[in-house]
């Protein structure tokens, strides 16, 4: 616990005869990796609306501390992913670091820099998912919108109709797989792959 080293070890042991290998961390955890990376800078429009996971996150970490700032906030998660928002013009960064019972890792994460163009009509998160996704018509201009989810072979799953704010939306009794989700308006459609794991 007190050690300046940090990495893999093993310990080896011999029971009667019988000798036992096993790998363990020592230390303070290992820096993060996140996906996306952040290194070159991640672009985004403004009103965009982006997933950030931890992919690597050596030294079984029992906490993971975000520092989302400048041009993104954070809007949802915690842990291990958390998703954000493009809001202002400009620079941004998201940092990660994680702690174990030896102490703090070095942060992982990157930068952003949001332009304009905007990010669209409709903003669907967290994706991949495990059992709910949010629907979000950031629009708002008072004309129906219905929403399709269909499965790779063209099956219909499920089909409802949106309100004019965040929708959620639960896939906890769907398969793990992948689908279509297509948001219809009478002027507009837009299909967006989901992941559901």
């Amino acid at each position: 616990k007190n050690s300046s080293v940090s990495g893999n070890a093993w310990v080896k042991a011999n029971v009667n005869g019988v000798e036992f290998e096993k790998t363990i961390w020592v230390g303070k955890p290992g820096q993060p990796v996140t996906n996306p990376p952040g290194y070159p800078t991640v672009q985004m429009a403004l009103g965009e609306i982006r997933s950030i996971r931890v992919t690597s996150a050596p030294g079984y970490p029992y906490q993971y501390i975000w520092n989302i700032t400048g041009s993104i906030e954070k809007i949802s998660g915690s842990g291990a992913r958390v998703t954000v928002e493009a809001v202002r013009l400009g620079w941004g960064s998201y940092k990660v670091k994680t702690r174990n019972q030896c102490g703090y890792s070095v942060n992982g994460g990157g930068s952003v820099k949001v332009s304009s163009g905007g990010g669209g009509w409709l903003a669907v998160y967290p994706n991949p998912t495990s059992s709910q996704v949010t629907v979000q018509l950031k629009d708002y201009d008072n004309s129906k919108a219905t929403m399709l989810l269909y499965d790779t072979q063209n099956n219909l799953r499920m089909k409802r109709e949106l309100t004019y704010s965040k929708t959620e939306i639960d896939l906890s009794s769907l398969p793990s797989g992948s689908y279509i989700l297509k948001v219809i308006k009478p002027d507009k459609a837009k299909s967006v792959n989901i992941i559901k794991l």
